[in-house]
């Protein structure tokens, strides 16, 4: 689970299908499919996507068009995007597209009328779509709330207060922030080449740790000011972890140069 959530992927439940939360729509249903997607759009490295495939390796995950319709008047799922459609009357056909339902009434139910050109129509999309904007808001103002619930449970001391994360968070737009540490893009040249000097970085600081006297390195790993560590500061033992926080370092500096 901690794989997924670092490649913003959700697995939703009780339907077994896998959610790309950037993308807001259910990925298709073969490894190969999700690992290709979370490459090319999302621009992980290749080291993270082979740990994907061997999580997914045993499961058999099915496609969203092999799942059944949710039920009407269910609420909005927390991981899709709302799409606004149309439903026939007459025998309940359902798609997005106006131009399909048009054809659909007049082969099916012999109805002339374009739907799009439907009085009935443009008044049932006109409230479609302020449900929609209502539903939105909601969502967004129970998404401030919880930020600042979450914020104001955090220790306030300390590094908090010395930083001024919390205030520099509060009531910000979860959306923004999410699209200013994603990982660089093929459009960002720039970017990229700065994420890979960052975990070049990275990696040259933990190889230079060996030259460190020992009285430094327990010094390092210490979290107090006047007590030394037990331990010194060493490279961690799995190679993964510290990919992992490499890559933590690196959203943090496209943060800082996005913004």
């Amino acid at each position: 689970r901690d794989l997924l959530e670092q490649l913003n992927l959700h697995v939703n439940e009780p339907e077994p299908v896998i959610i790309c939360r950037a993308c807001q729509f259910g990925l298709h249903g073969t490894v190969k499919s999700i690992t290709d997607h979370v490459v090319e759009k999302h621009n992980h490295s290749p080291h993270v996507t082979k740990q994907l495939r061997e999580l997914l390796k045993p499961y058999t995950i099915p496609s969203p068009t092999q799942l059944a319709l949710r039920p009407d008047q269910s609420p909005p799922h927390p991981h899709l995007a709302i799409h606004l459609g149309n439903a026939c009357k007459h025998c309940g056909y359902r798609t997005t597209s106006t131009e399909l339902m048009g054809r659909h009434l007049s082969s099916k139910h012999n109805v002339k009328r374009k739907a799009s050109t439907s009085p009935r129509c443009r008044e049932n999309r006109g409230q479609a779509l302020l449900g929609e904007w209502k539903e939105m808001e909601k969502r967004h103002e129970e998404e401030m709330q919880m930020m600042d619930a979450a914020a104001a449970k955090t220790d306030k001391t300390g590094w908090f207060t010395r930083t001024g994360w919390l205030q520099h968070l509060a009531k910000r737009n979860l959306v923004h922030l999410a699209h200013a540490i994603k990982l660089p893009t093929r459009s960002e040249p720039k970017l990229k080449q700065t994420a890979r000097l960052v975990e070049l970085l990275v990696e040259q600081s933990v190889a230079g740790l060996s030259t460190l006297a020992r009285e430094t390195r327990r010094w390092l790993r210490s979290a107090k000011r006047e007590e030394i560590d037990q331990r010194p500061i060493a490279r961690l033992q799995n190679p993964e972890s510290q990919a992992r926080y490499a890559g933590y370092l690196v959203m943090f500096v496209c943060y800082f140069l996005r913004i």
